[in-house]
């Protein structure tokens, strides 16, 4: 995620946009400004708060111990989006077992927690957020925007 600090803009009302840059697989992409909630971006001014970042990449890797892999304390090296995905895997599955949720049986008993949350990845939360969006009456036009999809049979 080629998100940094200074992509930020915090809002008045407890909001805040972020920039969103052309990818190294997008190069043609214009920057777009999206918009974050005030619970996101509370979240987001936790994580900077308690890894001390304060410029340079919004998500990078830090060890169980919290300090990154340089031996700092959160000026790692980003993460790139194989390692937002297992960090996503890892939260579904640790909530799926903090709840008990167990919809099928174990492929593999030694990893029982890893085989549920193996199909979840960034783009479900993305997929995800649309539906929330929809079944909120959010209406297409905004969520094809807050998912950054042109075409509304995305949605």
């Amino acid at each position: 995620m080629a998100l940094d600090i200074a992509d930020l803009t915090w809002l008045a009302e407890g909001a805040a946009t972020v920039l969103l840059r052309p990818t190294k697989t997008d190069l043609a992409a214009r920057v777009e400004v999206r918009y974050l909630s005030p619970p996101a971006t509370a979240l987001v001014r936790t994580w900077l708060r308690r890894s001390e970042l304060v410029q340079g990449p919004v998500f990078t890797r830090l060890q169980r111990n919290g300090l990154d892999q340089v031996g700092g304390t959160g000026r790692g090296l980003r993460l790139n989006a194989a390692a937002v995905n297992d960090r996503i895997k890892e939260a579904v599955g640790r909530s799926l077992e903090a709840r008990g949720e167990w919809t099928t049986p174990p492929t593999d008993p030694a990893d029982p927690i890893g085989q549920r949350a193996a199909a979840w990845s960034g783009h479900s939360l993305r997929v995800g957020a649309a539906q929330d969006m929809a079944a909120a009456g959010v209406a297409t036009a905004a969520i094809l925007q807050a998912g950054g999809w042109r075409d509304g049979r995305m949605v």
